[in-house]
């Protein structure tokens, strides 16, 4: 339902409601996080109120799951993969009646194995075979041993995926020769800071793999998936991409591409010809089909660690290098519209490129390169035809820790008059590598927008208020209001007609309370829930629709992950959806660990974050449902407002005992613990952090 109300909100100021508690499922680990196609895998997901999962919904229909058990903080699933399913990244969300979350699994196409402890030395290293998909866990402290036999002059990659599959892990990637000296060494190789390692071996015999995480960190959810041997990797594709309709020659870079075999656009919606091969390249003829919708697709090469990204245009494509495009005196001609696809392939390296236009017009002047996952942080300038610098951009807008980062230049400007004009694209710094690809798209401008939600799943509490926080980026000189509505709320849940995105971009401040400009504008979209909605789980679809210069513009809001700065997974999610879940706000929500530990004949203390929601002006009594034998438990009282309290423990047997601590207010019920297993004798552990917030 939707009243036809329309009104303008923006996030100028904080909400003066109660914050509510976060009581819908929150991940922090699948294992393993992937499968190969055509098969089946048991997994384990673990986070926070898990309890009642019912269902696991993959985005694909070629990847489902059956739920196997679960827990407050565990999930068990069985999860099939169809042979036909697209290698890569899939989303899936767990969905429960308080609540839903997203997280992603990685299919794969070569048989899995997993990692065995103890390996954490030479001595106890285990031995790998290649080539290998491996599933590992590190833990605080833990280093993962592998022994290996390598050829004279083999050549073989090594690649671990944990950022790029929202693992917590910061891994390390470390090559060591038969007496324990390190060889070689990685850390941060990609943006989501996974590691990865190519090298090839000067002699042959035994060698050994370390991994572990940066500064020794870990934890049971910091998972990881090696992939190892004398495999295909292909860093870039050259172009990065190609015209609807088309056929293009692509130039792959890599290692070990001398006997690559099928190469495969997106889930089977194009084979390439395989053309040539070497040992560092390879060139495949893709005809790119003319009913494809523009966007960014993966190349998928057989038996690779990774696909690779390949864009899909309506524009005219060019590609040039350095030696073509590389002289300031001699720039590349250009007409526009166009699309160039480049390498700024070492230090100081700069393209050149020349255009005419027969009268004054605007431009866009857009550079991609972080939009595919690699290092180059490209500028853009533009000159007039006397040599004068009239335009340039690095950034969009500033950036900070506390939103999504965005490096690629996206330049809007208006050329005054006919004429010739040149453009540079050079790397921010200067800096240069074989491996710094780049989309150049000079075309007159045609404004436009894009809409998201800020995250994927939210609860709607009966009888309360929600918000749901709606994003537009403005593109190519877009400069009037954005409308946003729902279109299929949920019945019992009413919102405006009409919410109004204003052109102004969002300001926010920084972590050290320096000033910051969205790259966009963010607005509240309020929600009313009636106390008698019904409960369940809807897939919400947004809308927005713009008008600029008499052209209707309309797009779906598609949500966008949640971001957090340790966050690797970030950008729109697969599905278009917004799973909102109808829900009864809980009176009370204690925020307690999994585990206490308690000396025995001494006293230990359970630490609980108070959350009440009942209104209540009475004190609140904290104790157990049920006190096992040989433990003694002391009530609490917390007063009115109280957010914190200590449940003190005293152990008279050894052992391990599950309790669950319940609130009650004047003798009423207001909610309960998860269980809380109290491990009396056992040694103190780092404590964990307990919030009722993600």
């Amino acid at each position: 339902m939707r009243v036809p109300v329309l009104v303008w909100l923006i996030l100028v100021a904080p909400m003066v409601a109660q914050e509510l508690p976060r009581t819908r499922p929150n991940i922090t680990g699948v294992f393993p996080h992937g499968a190969q196609t055509g098969g089946d895998a048991e997994i384990t997901i673990r986070g926070r109120n898990l309890q009642n999962i019912s269902a696991i919904d993959f985005v694909t229909s070629k990847v489902t799951a059956q739920v196997l058990e679960t827990k407050h903080n565990l999930v068990r699933a069985r999860v099939h993969i169809d042979a036909a399913a697209e290698p890569g990244r899939h989303d899936f969300r767990v969905v429960g009646p308080h609540g839903s979350a997203m997280a992603v699994f990685d299919v794969g196409s070569r048989p899995e194995s997993f990692e065995k402890e103890p390996n954490n030395d030479m001595d106890g290293a285990q031995p790998l075979e290649f080539p290998v998909v491996l599933n590992g866990v590190i833990r605080p402290r833990d280093y993962d041993y592998f022994k290996f036999t390598a050829r004279a002059g083999q050549t073989i990659t090594f690649d671990i995926g944990a950022g790029r599959n929202d693992s917590g892990l910061d891994a390390v990637l470390s090559l060591l020769d038969e007496s324990g000296v390190e060889i070689a060494y990685n850390d941060d190789y990609y943006w989501f800071k996974d590691p990865h390692l190519v090298y090839t071996f000067p002699k042959g015999g035994a060698y050994f793999l370390r991994i572990f995480g940066t500064g020794e960190s870990g934890s049971p959810d910091d998972d990881y998936r090696l992939s190892a041997g004398e495999l295909p990797h292909v860093y870039h594709a050259m172009p990065l991409g190609g015209q609807r309709g088309e056929s293009v020659d692509v130039r792959l870079f890599g290692v070990n591409l001398g006997g690559i075999g099928n190469v495969v656009l997106g889930e089977g919606l194009a084979e390439a010809e395989v053309v040539s091969r070497g040992k560092e390249s390879a060139t495949v003829r893709l005809t790119v089909p003319e009913d494809l919708a523009s966007g960014d697709y993966r190349l998928h090469i057989e038996s690779a660690a990774l696909p690779v990204p390949f864009a899909v245009s309506d524009l005219p494509e060019v590609t040039v290098t350095t030696e073509s495009a590389g002289n300031k005196q001699d720039a590349f001609p250009v007409a526009l519209p166009v699309v160039v696809n480049g390498v700024i392939d070492a230090p100081r390296a700069t393209h050149h490129f020349s255009f005419q236009v027969d009268e004054p017009q605007t431009i866009l002047l857009a550079v991609d390169s972080y939009r595919f996952d690699y290092h180059l942080d490209p500028v853009v300038i533009l000159y007039d035809d006397s040599g004068t610098r009239i335009a340039y951009q690095d950034d969009p807008t500033t950036n900070s820790a506390k939103e999504p980062a965005n490096v690629d230049p996206h330049l809007v400007f208006h050329l005054p008059k006919a004429g010739r004009y040149f453009v540079r694209v050079r790397d921010n710094a200067f800096r240069g590598d074989q491996n710094f690809p780049y989309r150049l798209t000079l075309k007159r401008a045609e404004p436009d927008f894009v809409a998201g939600i800020v995250g994927t799943d939210d609860t709607l509490f009966r009888g309360r208020e929600h918000t749901v926080i709606v994003q537009v980026r403005r593109l190519e000189g877009w400069n009037t209001p954005v409308e946003v509505w729902a279109e299929n709320l949920p019945a019992g849940v009413t919102g405006p007609g009409r919410v109004v995105v204003p052109t102004e971009p969002t300001r926010f401040k920084g972590t050290c309370a320096e000033e910051h400009i969205l790259d966009g504008t963010k607005v509240e979209y309020p929600l009313q829930i009636a106390a008698d909605a019904p409960l369940g789980l809807s897939r919400v679809r947004f809308r927005a629709r713009g008008v600029m210069n008499g052209r209707v513009v309309e797009h779906e809001v598609v949500p966008r992950y949640w971001f957090r700065p340790l966050k690797k997974t970030q950008g729109f999610s697969q599905a278009a959806d917004l799973y909102a879940t109808v829900a009864d706000l809980p009176g009370l929500v204690l925020g307690v660990p999994d585990r206490v530990p308690a000396p025995l004949e001494g006293e230990g203390t359970i630490q609980v974050v108070v959350t009440r929601l009942d209104d209540g002006t009475a004190p609140l009594e904290l104790r157990p449902a049920e006190t096992p034998d040989g433990l003694v438990i002391e009530p609490v009282t917390v007063r009115p407002g109280g957010t914190l309290a200590d449940v003190k423990v005293s152990a008279s047997a050894k052992g391990s005992f599950p309790i669950i601590l319940e609130g009650k207010t004047e003798g009423k019920l207001l909610g309960r613990s998860h269980p809380i297993m109290i491990d009396v004798g056992a040694a103190p552990e780092r404590r964990e952090v307990v919030t009722n917030d993600e």
